[in-house]
């Protein structure tokens, strides 16, 4: 039943099935499952678009979206989730001050890149 549930709440939203590069899947389905599927979206969509300007952050899945994940560098594009995971977890504590507690965990957690 977990299976299903990470599946169909995690997994399927960001097309995870259609990520070439496994680490990259990997990567954005841990940010999903941390900071739920539409944020996760569009901390990718800033990292793939670093390179490409008037794109659209609008948190949603979609053909253009998959299209920069799998043309992009694999280890470039890791780093780049890395750091905007970083930098959404500074958001959230300049927000709520009082989650301070879980900012190591969060930290750890948003450098973690997937094994080779």
């Amino acid at each position: 039943m977990a299976k299903t549930i990470y599946k169909e709440r995690y997994w399927a939203p960001i097309w995870g099935d259609k990520i070439i590069s496994q680490r990259v899947a990997s990567k954005f389905f841990d940010m999903a499952v941390n900071e739920n599927p539409p944020q996760a979206i569009k901390l990718v969509q800033r990292a793939t678009y670093r390179k490409a300007f008037g794109k659209e952050i609008d948190g949603k899945m979609g053909p253009d979206t998959l299209k920069t994940i799998n043309a992009d560098d694999e280890l470039e594009l890791l780093h780049a989730m890395r750091d905007w995971t970083n930098w959404f977890v500074t958001q959230v504590l300049n927000a709520h001050p009082e989650y301070a507690k879980y900012e190591k965990g969060w930290r750890i957690r948003a450098q973690k890149l997937p094994e080779v």
